[in-house]
């Protein structure tokens, strides 16, 4: 007899892993280009409403939160799927401590930090920046230091089932949206600054209840409340401890130039480069979405021992993702100007150079895939905080070094070194520890295209077009027209098929 639920085949397996990966980004990536969005928008808004001096210090404001929201889950958002994708199938009440311990470690980790932060406001508002109007703002985000790190670990928790949704409604949908809803209500009330720094600290409190509640009814079994596991955990702390200060070091060399800006530079200067790096930034949405999704499979596949399929998965996700980078890339680089012009104003014309070095080095982060995931998630969590400290110390210098020099191209610089420095030496350790490595030939087609959109970029830009969002209109969608165009022609492989496939499929079903 033929049993009832025969094995499946090797090719099966990974085909099933693609249609995964895919319907995972594709909820993942539909949440946070909606999520980004809309907080892109409401960073427009800002920083045409305050200008760029009090932009400047909302930008400050808004790096604290950024470092909080990597640095206040004490490694706990990691954690959380590594020890949970073990018993998430077979023991409900582990399940349950492994989701406790992690969610209110980080939520008490959060309090300690915004209790030390809060004390020190005054030394680092007058001393540091010397602006001390920024300690009522630096004061108020305090009160988000808990919230933050138990939003994130409860949302992470949610993909434990690899299942994406969730999350992504919670992290990604509600708390953005909250935070703009509740912006424009105190911005029309005047409150300017303080308004919009409320709106945050209050989309954080109802996004953290959100997730609280979806945790529950996904895992109607396991009780995040179940305090008779105790709150410590060997394991799970000597975990946390290495993720927690690679989560540190990861942070500070994506936001410590925003705070050597602000220390040699003007508050005029400050605001453009917040403009500049929330442009930048916009490239990590599009990792995060693999990210996101790729990273309990990483778990689940390395727990089972099966890295041939961990490795196609790798080259998947990595080639996808800089399939969606590069058109956003040509159009930086053929446009600088311009995206700056059109999204905040001609007050942030001083940023193009700055925008088109700090896009690099997100490019390369992009491009090289879910690096720090592959290393945290496979026990090799101190691998990668060596290399992310050595490369903050890097930054560190070269700003101190270039920032007073060159001003806001110093500070790109060092960054987009730094940034790059990071993902170039873990990937060939990657290579040379783990036998991975995403690129191969079928890469070509992408570079092949990006060529192709960046001649048609700079060729829809000699158009005399008036307006400014007409043209980048134009442009963008010149760009990802013949990006896509040439890609087609140049052969879809058949996993590109079935990614695709399973893509659309998913966003049909979300819009």
């Amino acid at each position: 007899m033929q049993p009832d639920n025969p094995p499946l085949t090797d090719d099966a397996l990974a085909e099933r892993d693609v249609e995964r990966l895919a319907r995972g980004a594709g909820v993942t990536l539909f949440g946070r280009v909606f999520g980004k969005g809309v907080t892109f928008i409401g960073q427009i808004v800002l920083g045409r409403v305050l200008g760029p001096a009090a932009f400047g210090a909302y930008g400050l404001c808004d790096s604290v939160i950024t470092i909080v929201t990597v640095v206040g889950p004490v490694g706990m958002n990691n954690g959380v799927i590594r020890f949970g994708a073990r018993h998430w199938r077979t023991d409900p009440r582990q399940l349950s401590f492994v989701f406790f311990r992690s969610i209110w470690l980080a939520f008490a980790a959060g309090m300690a930090l915004g209790l030390g932060f809060f004390l020190i406001t005054p030394w680092l508002a007058e001393e540091v920046f010397a602006r001390p109007e920024l300690v009522p703002a630096f004061r108020l985000v305090a009160f988000a230091f808990p919230l933050i790190p138990g939003l994130r670990v409860a949302a992470a928790a949610t993909r434990v089932s690899q299942r994406t949704l969730f999350s992504v409604l919670s992290e990604d949908i509600t708390q953005p949206v909250i935070g703009l809803a509740l912006f424009v209500v105190f911005i029309l009330l005047g409150w300017g600054l303080l308004g919009a720094l409320w709106a945050s600290v209050l989309s954080f409190l109802i996004a953290f209840i959100v997730a609280l509640g979806f945790l529950r009814r996904l895992f109607p079994n396991s009780n995040p409340f179940n305090f008779r596991g105790g709150l410590f955990d060997k394991e799970l702390l000597l975990f946390s401890i290495p993720t927690t200060l690679t989560g540190v070091f990861s942070v500070l060399i994506l936001q410590v130039d925003r705070f050597f800006v602000g220390h040699y530079l003007s508050a005029a200067e400050l605001g453009v480069y917040q403009a500049v790096s929330q442009s930048a930034i916009a490239f990590a949405v599009i990792l995060g979405a693999f990210n996101s999704i790729f990273a309990p499979m990483i778990a689940d596949l390395y727990h089972s021992n099966d890295l041939p399929r961990l490795a196609q998965l790798y080259r998947i996700s990595t080639k996808w993702g800089l399939y969606l980078a590069l058109p956003m890339y040509v159009v930086i680089c053929a446009a600088p100007g311009l995206v700056l012009l059109a999204l905040f104003g001609a007050a942030y014309s001083g940023g193009t150079l700055p925008l088109v070095i700090l896009s690099t080095g997100q490019l390369i982060n992009v491009g090289t895939g879910a690096l720090g995931f592959l290393l945290v998630m496979t026990g090799r969590q101190k691998t990668w905080m060596f290399i992310t400290g050595v490369m903050l110390l890097l930054d560190l210098l070269l700003n101190i070094l270039l920032t007073p020099r060159l001003g806001l191209t110093g500070s790109a610089l060092a960054t987009g070194m730094a940034v790059s420095g990071v993902n170039l030496v873990a990937l060939f350790w990657v290579k040379s520890a783990m036998c991975l490595w995403p690129f191969d030939r079928r890469y070509l087609k992408g570079v092949l295209a990006a060529a192709a959109s960046g001649v048609v970029g700079v060729a829809l830009l000699s158009l005399s077009v008036s307006s400014p969002w007409v043209s980048l209109f134009l442009v963008v969608g010149g760009v990802a027209g013949t990006f896509g165009l040439v890609l087609v022609l140049s052969g879809l492989d058949p996993e590109d098929h079935l990614f695709l496939r399973q893509l659309r499929a998913r966003l049909a079903r979300l819009v």
